[in-house]
């Protein structure tokens, strides 16, 4: 199915050539009708955003408001995985086959890089640790996992020095003020600041370029006109879209059947309000 739309509402697929134009009319296949909507709704939030950045002055001395205004930015209402009924049924053994099939891209790269140079830095053991934990890792698990893979790059004594086992039983709430930390959403992980050179925390499709972003698609196996699909939501700053298209591809699906707010949600295919399996 094609749909006739004016070429104005539709400057991304025209931009990469993945519509016929013709009498200032696009004709838009069903399976890129997403991009249209997608932007229709930027559209008119950006619109609402503006008439609310105007009453902003008259409610900025109330600090109650503001606190919730301030939060918005990270806000997530959904499971937080802290209380996972999973454990003990993903080992660390498993991990290298479970991180091709259902970890999302954002932790599959940062368990790649881990494998690889075997030392991740702070940012991505935060990221990666509560995330494992979210899949039911026990904290003797993460810390085993850890103490394996750096200790392929430095001694035991050198490791028990790093501090890296105490951020584990820290993250796990067994040190400091014993809170127990849970996983990071996406927003979170979106807006948080990006990796810097050497880093591999982050989202793949918010913080690589589009050319890096590409060879590891390519080196994922997924598809190209898939790939050329991701990277257009990615140029329009669709990144959890992006992260659907990625799982619906990996899947099989036609569609992923939830939307997309958590790489643990990922893990598990399904919806956080519902629990629908995905």
């Amino acid at each position: 199915m094609v749909y006739k739309v004016p070429f104005v509402e539709a400057l991304e697929l025209v931009k990469h050539r993945r519509v016929y134009v013709e009498r200032g009319m696009a004709y838009v296949p069903h399976t890129e009708l997403v991009s249209i909507l997608t932007g229709m709704f930027r559209t008119q939030l950006s619109k609402s955003l503006i008439k609310c950045a105007r009453s902003l002055p008259a409610v900025s001395d109330d600090e109650r408001i503001m606190s919730i205004l301030n939060e918005l930015t990270t806000a997530y209402n959904g499971d937080d995985f802290s209380n996972t009924k999973l454990e003990g049924q993903v080992s660390v053994a498993q991990l290298p086959a479970v991180s091709k099939t259902s970890f999302p891209p954002c932790m599959r790269n940062i368990h790649e890089v881990f494998s690889e140079q075997h030392h991740i830095k702070h940012g991505a053991r935060l990221q990666y640790c509560l995330f494992l934990k979210g899949m039911g890792l026990s904290m003797e698990d993460v810390r085993t996992y850890f103490r394996q893979e750096f200790c392929k790059k430095m001694d035991a004594e050198t490791y028990g020095k790093s501090g890296h086992d105490y951020m584990v039983r820290h993250l796990f709430g067994k040190e400091g003020k014993r809170s127990d930390k849970t996983p990071y959403g996406c927003m979170k992980i979106i807006t948080g600041s990006g990796p810097s050179s050497g880093d591999c925390h982050g989202c793949p499709f918010k913080h690589m370029d589009a050319d890096n972003l590409e060879r590891k698609l390519n080196a994922w196996k997924i598809p190209k006109i898939q790939i050329r699909e991701i990277l257009g939501l990615v140029a329009g700053q669709h990144y959890q879209i992006a992260c659907s298209k990625y799982y619906e591809v990996t899947h099989n699906k036609g569609d992923a059947g939830f939307g997309l707010n958590h790489p643990n949600q990922y893990f598990l295919g399904k919806s956080t309000s519902t629990g629908k399996q995905g």
